[in-house]
């Protein structure tokens, strides 16, 4: 799949005559091909083109499962991401809640130090509720300047569970 941005930017002249614009890019670290035509009243016309890499200081991305099974216990991944110039010190909060009353489960809290353009894995291990159709993930992971995060629902499955129950 290629990504497409196509957007009307915020065009502002100075006294001279100079542009500068504005705009917002779709919610993704990496490398846009920008490519820009503009022309006058009387067509004048010129083109440019250029690669703008767009990137968050600190990202957070897990690797959920699609669903997990009742009773269960799996391990969860996330990758911390440092997109800054420089070594971050990254704390990353993982919880658990209950999708029927937001309350929380269970909570990890691990902190690295990840170099710059690097990353570090953090993994929590679930143990996966029996009385519940879907179990939440929450994760943030921050310095004193930047943060990230993501929030799901898991689904949970009990095939297994009434495959033993009728043995």
């Amino acid at each position: 799949e290629v990504a497409l941005a196509f957007f009307k930017p915020m065009l502002t002249t100075d006294a001279e005559g100079h542009l500068t614009f504005t705009f917002t890019v779709p919610n993704a670290n990496t490398t846009w091909g920008f490519k820009e035509l503009a022309y006058t009243d009387s067509l004048m016309s010129t083109t440019f083109s250029a690669d703008v890499i767009a990137n968050k200081p600190v990202m957070v991305q897990p690797n959920l499962p699609r669903f997990v099974r009742a009773g269960d216990r799996v391990a969860v991944l996330a990758s911390v991401m440092n997109g800054s110039d420089s070594e971050q010190d990254v704390e990353t909060r993982v919880e658990l809640f209950s999708a029927a009353d937001g309350k929380t489960i269970a909570e990890y809290t691990q902190n690295n130090l990840i170099a710059a353009g690097s990353s570090a894995v953090v993994e929590m291990m679930i143990n996966v509720p029996t009385d519940s159709p879907f179990i939440g993930y929450r994760i943030k992971s921050s310095t004193g300047r930047f943060a990230d995060g993501e929030q799901t629902l898991i689904p949970v499955s009990y095939t297994h569970l009434r495959a033993h129950e009728t043995r």
